[in-house]
């Protein structure tokens, strides 16, 4: 964790157990949102909920990764979604007509090409906008996916102090994770994001 991250906690702006409750409570929103699409149960829980940056975020990217983009409404900041690359070829492969996802296969050792991409930031829209319908209160809205990004990309922004939120994606062959990455000055204070979850 950066030291810009472990400040951040210090402040009092947010916590992140409180943070994380509240999330526990959108990653069940997202179970039945991907549940629906792969035509299978999947499970999605909260890995980690931490305080971090966008270097160490990118960081945590491979060589072949690309996370998505998301602009928020009414912030200048930008929101990433990470999907791992077993689980975004599973989903692609749904967006391309497969009948139902499994993974078990290696994903290939290339690039995305640019629809797989575009699928990918389809995806990673469709995700943020299930959490942010189902809990204004925690998730600002979509305003657009200004496209996809690599490590190297991300290394060169400046967005400020992050909520990384790793979802563990079960019900296949093996776990695959989501990351969602919260601009810190977009998440609601705690007592709202408790307010959201214990609504639903």
């Amino acid at each position: 964790m950066s030291e810009a991250g472990s400040a951040t906690i210090a402040s009092g702006g947010a916590d992140a157990p409180g943070l994380r409750r509240g999330l526990e409570a959108l990653a069940r929103r997202m179970s039945r949102v991907l549940s629906a699409r792969a035509q299978t149960r999947l499970e999605i829980s909260i890995g980690a909920v931490e305080a971090s940056s966008v270097a160490d975020f990118a960081a945590q990217l491979g060589l072949l990764d690309r996370c998505a983009v998301i602009v928020l409404a009414g912030d200048t900041a930008c929101g990433f979604v990470l999907l791992s690359r077993p689980l975004a070829f599973a989903l692609l492969a749904l967006r391309f007509g497969a009948r139902s996802m499994t993974v078990g296969e290696t994903p290939p050792e290339r690039a995305y090409t640019r629809i797989e991409e575009r699928a990918i930031e389809k995806t990673a829209r469709d995700l943020w906008e299930a959490l942010s319908v189902g809990a204004p209160n925690v998730v600002p809205e979509v305003v657009r996916v200004a496209g996809v990004e690599d490590a190297e990309s991300l290394r060169e922004r400046d967005d400020g102090p992050l909520w990384l939120t790793h979802f563990v994606v079960t019900g296949l062959a093996q776990e695959e994770r989501i990351v969602l990455a919260i601009p810190h000055r977009a998440a609601r204070p705690v007592r709202s994001i408790e307010g959201a979850a214990s609504a639903r």
